[in-house]
């Protein structure tokens, strides 16, 4: 039954309190979605995919989150469950029947090495796409003065950052959203690289330092207008090519920093002041991303869904150890399969236990 009402949340208040009243229950976090799994029409990686919807924060969490509502990663995971099941089933003949079966141990070596493959290959996918899930950090660092805060402010198009011509004025970091062409980075504007006996500034750099060893993305902001220092050098061997940037800031003054030669860096050169060069570090930006693994790539997001995966590709370890031994135990591979087998049906949902069950839909919204 469904009823239909003005908007308006004394009417709403109301019209719960009499339906909980007249013996309706409440929903509960991803009630809903919940009585889906429950009855069958979908596993719990695709109920999953749901909050990942709701939550989507950039195009490629909705395509990602699309994807797997729609069954990319189960239509995998189903594959590899239907070759352990065919692995377990050829080991248990060759237990039983052993000289009725054509098949032997090679062959079921074989099968488990292409599955261990897949599900390595799955595995490896977790922290490019858990990483671009939660957003593509991108850390702000440099000397003192070279216009960091005034980069970060500029990709904004806001005035987040304080900008002041007194060295140190950033001491702690701050944080953001950058959105480009949908794909969401986390910019980070950090305290200026120096030595100082400040303790205030000293604590400023320090978060610096950890904030660029934690991000995906560099931008090294130098002052065009100075000759180059010495105390840079080290700055730059801290940047990874093809993937950190080198920002020359300042080109509306007069260009005394000489020609930028460090191999594999991509340079920009622009005015965080007039804005100019803004598109050139943008276009960089996305190009340090790299292409997006969407579309029909399958990979892992949730940490739950890796440590399944991870779990079964263990067990595939310690089988192929087992299957290349002197003395083949095969009662011991039927065994790593069956662990593997049950660790798919854990992931898929088949096996989860409320505890699972609970912790997976208490992230849901009420309802759902």
């Amino acid at each position: 039954m469904e009823i239909s009402c003005h908007g308006s949340l004394v009417v709403l208040e109301a019209l719960v309190r009499a339906a909980v009243g007249a013996g309706a229950v409440l929903a509960g976090p991803g009630e809903f979605t919940r009585r889906a799994f429950l009855n069958g029409k979908m596993d719990l990686v695709q109920a999953e995919a749901v909050v990942d919807l709701i939550h989507a924060s950039g195009r490629f969490t909705l395509d990602n989150a699309y994807g797997l509502l729609k069954g990319r990663l189960s239509a995998e995971v189903g594959e590899i469950k239907r070759e352990l099941l065919r692995a377990l089933a050829h080991t248990e003949a060759l237990l039983d029947f052993p000289e009725e079966v054509a098949i032997g141990g090679q062959d079921i070596a074989a099968a488990v090495a292409r599955t261990c493959q897949r599900c390595a290959a799955l595995t490896a996918t977790f922290t490019t796409f858990s990483r671009r899930q939660e957003g593509i950090g991108v850390a702000i660092i440099g000397p003192p003065n070279a216009g960091k805060s005034s980069v970060f402010n500029l990709l904004l198009k806001e005035s987040r950052a304080i900008v002041s011509p007194i060295p140190g004025t950033t001491r702690d970091l701050i944080e953001a959203r950058l959105y480009i062409d949908g794909e969401l980075f986390r910019l980070v504007d950090t305290a200026g690289l120096r030595t100082t006996t400040d303790p205030i500034e000293v604590e400023g750099v320090a978060r610096a330092h950890g904030a660029a060893t934690e991000a995906d993305i560099r931008l090294l902001v130098l002052d065009s207008s100075l000759p180059w220092d010495i105390a840079w050098d080290s700055m730059v061997a801290k940047l990874v090519p093809d993937r950190d940037l080198v920002v020359l800031n300042k080109s509306d003054l007069p260009r005394v920093l000489p020609g930028f030669a460090a191999a594999g860096f991509r340079v920009v050169s622009i005015s965080a002041l007039t804005g100019d060069g803004v598109g050139g570090l943008l276009d960089a930006l996305r190009l340090s991303l790299g292409p997006s693994p969407v579309g029909s790539a399958t990979g892992l997001v949730h940490l739950r869904h890796f440590d399944c995966l991870s779990r079964v590709e263990g067990y595939l370890r310690n089988a192929q150890g087992i299957l290349g031994s002197d003395e083949i135990a095969l009662e011991c591979v039927a065994e790593e399969l069956r662990a593997a087998i049950d660790q798919v049906h854990v992931l898929l949902g088949t096996q989860a236990s409320e505890e699972v069950l609970d912790l997976v839909f208490s992230e849901f919204c009420i309802g759902k």
